[in-house]
């Protein structure tokens, strides 16, 4: 088993623990589990009992336990051991994000509260603290946070009644590998996803990644548990920018700022909208490629997300001036960490395999926005932006190719997705399918 060392932690970790990490899974996620289940014991200290309606063991970051207010520990600790019920809004902790859609009940599951003054924790200022998987009602653990249904409301697609959510996974063969999506309870989280959030924030670190600082991972105790077994976690990272938000976001704030006078028919207004909005997507497309490409002068890593799509990349403040005028120069935080990844440690195969299951995320994404009648109608192009992170690939029409076989068809999907889908069911890697655009110039722009 591979341990990642420096920490002052422990890396022995309870078998027992593992078992009841996770469903049904292929052998080789239950290996990277365990794998990342005694990385992130051994990077963080030993565990704390902290009591409570919903008692959990916490382990902190070494340097942020240093410097840290006990205060602000216990303040976490509250949110994390209480009744959440009980727990208010502008009194306990300050903001809940929700995920877009709301019930009538709430299907947020993470809270922030800001600090009375930044923390400075290493080379990082923390402006807040901001906790995942908190949320949950410990006596209605069998009520769901059902995505695939949610995204359908939102989207306002059908969804058959037998259909089921697939996770897709990437093995060391390159190939794609299927299972059953488990839903988290509404407001909570699986351990498995703090595990893997909290070794990903320290690796991602260590690579040079600009991540929200990690300052505590929390296990419930196994006395708490959905009807399916799991064990059930929360993470607590520290906000390294005072105000945040995420490319669609200012994406669809420009759209706000600019549809009064847009639908008046001035051009050079239009013309203006379409620029701002590129270059904000452009921000986006490129931090992504940094995301992937190792730039060894500066030690840096290369790392895998699983799905990078536009909500999971934060510009660091709110100026949208500034974000439509010099995109490449803005800070982008990267967060939803749980599944990734370092590319530079994988067989060629896997990594391609990853790679373009993480350009999916982008690529549906401008297929999205292009279908889109506010854009559409007004002469965006969204994919070519996108083929911009293709900057290893001269050819022209490959890249044409590429770009129209990412498009959005009528079933509301890219025809990429097949792709994917063909891997899985022939049980070949995804590299094999070389007629393929996208592996084409994956293979471009990524040699072996």
């Amino acid at each position: 088993m591979k341990v990642v060392s420096g920490g002052k932690g422990s890396s022995q970790v309870d078998p027992d623990l593992v078992a009841s990490l996770f469903p049904s899974v292929p052998d080789f996620i239950q290996h990277r589990m365990t794998r990342v289940a005694a990385e992130a014991h051994e990077m963080y200290l030993p565990a704390v009992e902290v009591g409570g309606v919903r008692p959990a063991k916490a382990h902190r970051d070494p340097a942020a336990a240093d410097v840290v207010p006990t205060e602000v520990f216990a303040r976490m600790d509250r949110i994390v051991t209480s009744d959440f019920k009980t727990l208010k809004e502008g009194v306990d902790y300050d903001k809940i994000h929700g995920t877009g859609y709301k019930d009538g009940k709430g299907s947020f599951r993470t809270v922030s509260f800001m600090l009375p003054e930044p923390i400075q924790v290493g080379n990082h200022t923390i402006y807040a603290v901001r906790l995942k998987g908190v949320a949950f009602d410990p006596s209605n653990l069998d009520r769901e946070f059902d995505l695939l249904r949610m995204q359908a409301e939102v989207m306002g697609w059908k969804v058959p009644s037998r259909a089921v959510r697939m996770d897709w996974y990437i093995d060391e063969a390159g190939k794609v590998v299927q299972t059953p999506h488990v839903n988290e309870p509404l407001g909570g989280g699986f351990l498995s996803e703090t595990l893997g959030e909290a070794r990903a924030h320290r690796r991602c670190l260590n690579g040079g990644e600009d991540v929200d600082y990690p300052l505590n991972w929390y296990e419930y105790d196994p006395s708490i548990v959905p009807p399916n077994g799991l064990r059930l976690g929360a993470m607590a990272v520290g906000l390294t920018s005072p105000s945040r938000l995420y490319t669609g976001a200012v994406i669809g704030n420009l759209s706000e700022e600019y549809d009064p006078v847009v639908s008046k028919g001035d051009m050079s207004v239009i013309d203006e909208w379409r620029e701002k909005t590129h270059a904000v997507f452009l921000a986006y497309v490129r931090r992504l490629a940094r995301w992937h490409r190792r730039d060894d002068a500066a030690g840096k890593e290369g790392f895998y997300h699983e799905s990078p799509h536009p909500g999971q990349f934060y510009f660091a403040h709110d100026n949208w001036e500034r974000i439509a005028s010099a995109p490449a120069g803005e800070r982008m935080i990267a967060a939803d960490l749980l599944n990734v990844e370092p590319l530079t440690e994988m067989p060629y195969a896997q990594k391609i395999g990853c790679i373009a299951l993480d350009l999916k995320s982008m690529l549906a994404y401008a297929g999205r926005y292009d279908s889109y009648p506010l854009f559409n109608q007004r002469g965006f192009d969204f994919m070519s932006v996108a083929m911009q992170y293709f900057d290893g690939v001269d050819d022209r029409f490959l890249l044409d190719q590429l770009a129209s076989f990412s498009k959005i068809g009528q079933s509301g999907r890219p025809a990429i997705e097949n792709l994917f889908q063909l891997s899985a069911e022939r049980k070949r890697p995804i590299i094999e399918f070389g007629d393929n655009p996208l592996v084409k110039a994956l293979k471009m722009q990524y040699p072996e």
